[in-house]
C-alpha cells in the first residue's frame, strides 16, 4: 500500500511544472526568511553623571536576542563604513553600515542602510550625544517588522496560491 501512494506520488510530482516549482520556491522560502529572519534592533545610551553611565544594544527577533553593553566612557563617537554591493547584473551599489567607536574598536550596529543620508543622520545623533555631555540620553529604534511581514505574508500568499493552483491542477489530470 506504500508503495503504490509513493508511486503515485512521484507520479504527481513529475507532472509538476518546473516553472511553477520554481515560483513556489522562490516565493515560499523568501517569505519564510523575511518573516523569521526580521530584528529589531535598539540603541540606548543614558549617563548617569557626565562621564558615567552605559550604552546598551539590543537586537531581537523570532529567532532570539543579542545584548551588548558599552560603557560610556569608552563611546568616542560613530562613523558610516560604505560597502560595495556587487548586482547580478554587474551594477555597483552601496549599503552602508554605521559603527560605534570604541576604545577597543569599533561595534557594528546590526543593520545597513541603502540610504546614505539616513546613516549619515544616525551618525550625526551618535556623535552630538557624544560631544555633548549634558545630554543624558541617546535612543535609537530600528523596527521594521511591520513591512517585513506584509512582504513576508504577500510571498507566502503568492507561493500558496501557486501550491493551490497546482493541486488543482494535478487532480485533473
Amino acid at each position: 500500500m506504500k508503495i503504490m501512494l509513493a508511486k503515485k506520488f512521484l507520479k504527481k510530482l513529475k507532472q509538476i511544472p518546473i516553472l511553477s516549482l520554481g515560483l513556489l520556491g522562490l516565493a515560499i522560502v523568501p517569505g519564510l526568511m523575511m518573516i523569521g529572519f526580521v530584528s529589531t534592533v535598539n540603541l540606548t545610551c543614558e549617563r548617569t553623571e557626565q562621564a558615567l553611565g552605559k550604552c546598551d544594544l539590543e537586537e531581537s527577533g523570532l529567532l532570539g536576542s543579542t545584548s551588548r553593553e558599552i560603557p560610556i566612557q569608552s563611546l568616542q563617537g560613530a562613523q558610516i563604513i560604505k560597502k560595495n554591493i556587487e548586482d547580478l547584473a554587474d551594477s555597483d551599489y552601496s549599503a552602508f553600515y554605521v559603527a560605534l567607536l570604541t576604545e577597543n574598536g569599533r561595534v557594528f550596529l546590526p543593520f545597513y542602510r541603502l540610504d546614505h543620508h539616513y546613516a549619515q543622520d544616525m551618525v550625526a545623533e551618535i556623535n552630538d550625544f557624544v560631544d555633548h555631555p549634558e545630554n543624558m540620553v541617546l535612543e535609537i529604534d530600528e523596527d521594521y517588522r511591520w513591512s517585513a511581514y506584509i512582504w513576508g505574508l504577500t510571498l507566502l500568499g503568492v507561493g500558496g496560491g501557486l501550491f493551490t493552483s497546482w493541486a488543482a491542477h494535478t487532480k485533473t489530470v
